[in-house]
């Protein structure tokens, strides 16, 4: 069963899901997130510059999210109060507040708790947070070899961009990029994904 507590207030959205609660990230979470974005990134074998892992977010992510402008959550097991996994989203770096795009930032799991429907739960989240704060489209990119995330984010409604999109620093490692329009709601998006910009490279 899916709860959602609250979803209006600054940050404040948790919701639960089969034993796992999505929460905002706090200070106290930093060194989890961090070891779980490193070690999922070397499972793909994305080890070195240009990935994530060397973000200066990735180091202390609690200090770049916060606002409506920019939010991270954590999914925590409610049994033992680790944390598992998390996502969130900001302004596109290299973009300008009036375009009104944000990228999906940092969505990584433990093994274990990917095929549970939470990165779904969490990815639709941020957009109805980032639409909420208004944004107009988000963005994302990842790594072939991630070709999971890529489906699910495609059964999401994004689609393949031609070229990159804003000033990641990733763009030369991270080869698939999509895009969905925020305007886009839930049923449009089962109805027909969205047409962004072009097949998958």
């Amino acid at each position: 069963m899916t709860t959602l507590a609250s979803q209006n207030t600054h940050n404040q959205w948790q919701t639960s899901h089969k034993g796992y609660r999505i929460r905002p990230i706090t200070p106290a979470d930093n060194d989890a997130i961090k070891t779980i974005i490193i070690s999922t990134l070397e499972e793909y074998g994305a080890v070195g510059k240009g990935y994530a892992s060397g973000d200066a977010e990735t180091q202390a992510m609690s200090n770049y999210y916060d606002g409506m402008a920019s939010q991270y959550w954590v999914i925590e097991n409610k049994a033992t109060g680790i944390v598992v996994g998390g996502g969130g989203y900001s302004r596109l770096k290299g973009t300008e507040a009036d375009d009104a795009i944000c990228e999906l930032q940092k969505v990584y799991f433990l093994p274990e708790t990917r095929g549970k429907g939470l990165g779904q739960l969490l990815i639709r989240q941020c957009m109805a947070a980032a639409k909420g704060a208004g944004y107009q489209t988000m963005y994302i990119e990842t790594i072939p070899a991630m070709e999971r995330a890529a489906q699910l984010y495609q059964r999401l409604g994004f689609a393949y961009l031609a070229t990159h999109w804003g000033a990641t620093g990733h763009h030369n490692r991270c080869t698939l990029r999509l895009a969905k329009p925020l305007t886009v709601t839930e049923e449009d998006t089962l109805a027909a994904p969205a047409k962004v910009g072009a097949t998958k490279p």
